[in-house]
């Protein structure tokens, strides 16, 4: 996306924040902007990898919905274990 898209693609994510959360075993979502390169990154905690793989079909309708919101792609999908979560 463009830079001054940036703000659309974060609202997108924030209005499918209630289906998200409809989603068995979600936790949390995480969306990180880079607004220069108009690039966000969306990182999306589940409570087992059970669960991640149980949502991933409601997931890519998802992510494929907010690209085409905003003219822009999916850049890839990777999947990764929490090695350490630290809270304060």
């Amino acid at each position: 996306m463009t830079p001054d898209e940036v703000d659309a693609g974060v609202e997108y994510v924030r209005g499918t924040t209630p289906q998200m959360m409809e989603m068995k075993g979600f936790r949390e979502n995480l969306a990180l902007v880079d607004r220069e390169a108009g690039r966000i990154t969306s990182i999306t905690l589940w409570e087992s990898e059970e669960a991640m793989r149980t949502s991933e079909e409601r997931a890519n309708a998802m992510r494929s919905s907010g690209a085409a919101a905003v003219d822009a792609g999916v850049l890839s999908v990777d999947r990764y274990e929490v090695g350490c979560f630290i809270q304060p």
